[in-house]
């Protein structure tokens, strides 16, 4: 008794002199074999990447960093005028607002929720104290951050979070909370170790400037600074919780008797702000070796397919003699290699 342990294919071969229409068609399936499927997978839109994109949770670091500026009206026996209050946490810029600076109580708290090292939620709080004259209906904030990425590109570079809020009436508080998210405006380079590409162009100008004027820090000189760079931060707020204020005038007034005070009774303007940081689409160039693979993986996925029914097409040619030729069968055991 015995079993197959190999087969090996008797072949049909076909022969035609050199300038033939067979040969001319052999030479031209040999070139449409490799041009055809190359232009399919050429035509498509992944075989030649220029960008990928990955998904990746920044690694944001608080600089405790802030710049507020808090818009309002204050009441007094001539009428109602405007009035303007500044904080930071830079003596230097505090020095430039000096009429205008008020000292809030400033809170922060950080969370990192899945324990991965990376910072998932920031909660800021302010308590800016007022007097019963004075109440605020806009405000403005400037928080700084340090931001690294390191999945693909590998980058690191200051951003800052933008706030506004404007409303018509009087504000006892502000609450929002909203995403901190990725801006860029061209794919990074994966190539090499980690870039800090504003190393030389930070967003606040430095403290120790001597000719330091109050447009170096304004917000928007700032925030032109962060629009014009191909990478930076957007504070993109899911929801704002505005609470007005309403204080009775009858309660003012007892108030002012109890301090003492022609109606200057002590009020804090409260902004809460929650920052999360999700993970985000990070566009890059991918490697060479990347590109070359893509590549060759799409060409013969259609080099495949393409050259199947070519080959079926040849067969049935050169089978039904559709082009002249001469055949010779392997059959004679003999003959075999």
């Amino acid at each position: 008794m015995s079993f197959e342990l190999f087969r090996e294919p008797l072949y049909r071969r076909y022969y035609a002199p050199l300038f033939s229409g067979a040969c001319c068609y052999s030479i031209a399936f040999s070139v449409a074999l490799i041009l055809v499927p190359l232009f399919v997978a050429y035509n498509t839109s992944v075989f030649w990447l220029r960008e990928l994109t990955v998904y990746e949770q920044p690694n944001i670091l608080f600089k405790y960093g802030t710049i507020f500026q808090f818009y309002g009206s204050k009441s007094s026996e001539a009428g109602t005028n405007p009035f303007y209050l500044f904080y930071s946490n830079y003596k230097s810029f505090n020095q430039l607002y000096s009429d205008s600076l008020r000292v809030p109580m400033v809170t922060t708290f950080s969370q990192d929720d899945n324990r991965d090292g990376k910072l998932d939620r920031l909660e800021f709080g302010l308590q800016m104290p007022l007097t019963a004259d004075e109440t605020i209906q806009r405000v403005t904030a400037i928080l700084s951050f340090d931001v690294t990425i390191s999945k693909k590109a590998k980058y690191n570079f200051d951003a800052v979070a933008y706030f506004n809020y404007d409303s018509g009436s009087a504000l006892a508080t502000i609450y929002a909370d909203g995403d901190l998210v990725l801006r860029q405006t061209q794919p990074l380079s994966s190539k090499g170790g980690f870039k800090v590409p504003y190393k030389s162009e930070s967003l606040f100008p430095s403290t120790t400037k001597a000719d330091l004027s109050i447009s170096d820090i304004s917000l928007q000189k700032i925030m032109q600074r962060s629009c014009s760079r191909n990478l930076s931060m957007v504070y993109r707020t899911n929801y704002v919780n505005a609470i007005p204020q309403s204080l009775p005038v009858v309660l003012v007034d007892s108030l002012a008797s109890k301090f003492n005070a022609d109606r200057l009774i002590p009020k804090i303007f409260n902004v809460s702000l929650i920052i999360r940081i999700p993970q985000q689409p990070i566009r890059y160039v991918p490697s060479t070796s990347v590109i070359l693979t893509n590549a060759w993986v799409i060409f013969m996925s259609f080099f495949v397919f393409i050259g199947f029914i070519l080959y079926r097409l040849t067969s049935f040619i050169f089978r039904h003699q559709l082009l002249t030729t001469f055949q010779a069968a392997d059959l004679v055991a003999g003959k075999l290699d």
